[in-house]
């Protein structure tokens, strides 16, 4: 599955559904990763990324950290119980450039905090 083109079944678009993520969710968080997760009913996981201006004001650069979110969250997608709604996103005092190696260790140790992995 290309995750660069999840299709809208996996994805968490709204705003609202990603606010019940927040307001209903519990939180995990790694080296300056957070995943806020939810219970999201028995369909597939949906997943949102959120990268904000904290991380930098350039959306060229917020875009480009989501777009290795992504990619790094594609190692992970098939490992992945199904039912819950994820939300990604970085430490608020987080601005160093990422690349997908860097995000793989705490991305799967946020998983397996939060007993999501298989």
């Amino acid at each position: 599955m290309n995750i660069l083109m999840l299709s809208k079944q996996y994805k968490l678009k709204s705003n609202s559904e990603i606010a019940g993520v927040f307001k209903n969710g519990k939180t995990v968080k790694s080296s300056f990763l957070f995943l806020r997760y939810a219970a999201g009913g028995p369909e597939a996981t949906r997943v949102a990324f959120s990268v904000g201006l904290n991380y930098s004001k350039k959306a060229v650069d917020r875009n480009r950290a989501k777009r290795v979110l992504r990619s790094s969250y594609a190692e992970f997608v098939d490992k992945v119980k199904s039912g819950f709604d994820l939300v990604f996103y970085f430490d608020k005092n987080f601005k160093d450039p990422v690349s997908q190696k860097d995000l793989l260790e705490p991305m799967n140790s946020c998983l397996i905090q939060a007993k999501i992995l298989k």
